[in-house]
């Protein structure tokens, strides 16, 4: 996934567009999901931009600032955080906790083509196999 640093009002995690960052972030499109602790509703959200203390996410469930949430990456799992700010459908999050950027970012992994041992054992490569 091709990430890249992006100036301009997508805060990550401050309370209005015009606060320093002191964290690095990075602009990008990342599936996740929201969930509201309060209410128990949840929802897919499209995470626009991450950093190690927050993001920013386009999401059209109802929430209010400060409400606790939990964020559910594909790769790091669950996150608690708050919700700091709500603009234009997009919401900002801090996290109660720093996470590594770069974890949340890495494509999940597809499993390892299984080669059965009978055939590993011939030292000749494998094609896949073709309808005949």
């Amino acid at each position: 996934m091709e990430s890249f640093d992006k100036s301009g009002q997508d805060d990550a995690a401050g309370a209005d567009a015009g606060s320093s960052r002191s964290q690095p972030r990075a602009s990008l499109f990342l599936a996740g999901r929201i969930s509201v602790n309060r209410t128990g509703q949840s929802q897919d959200i499209r995470i626009r931009n991450l950093s190690a203390i927050g993001m920013m996410a386009e999401c059209a469930l109802r929430v209010v600032e400060g409400e606790a949430v939990a964020i559910d990456f594909k790769t790091i799992g669950r996150v608690p955080g708050t919700i700091a700010w709500i603009r234009d459908g997009k919401l900002g999050i801090r996290f109660d906790y720093e996470i590594d950027p770069e974890e949340a970012r890495t494509q999940t992994k597809s499993a390892p083509t299984l080669v059965p041992d009978y055939l590993k054992k011939l030292g000749k490569p494998i094609s896949p196999l073709r309808r005949v």
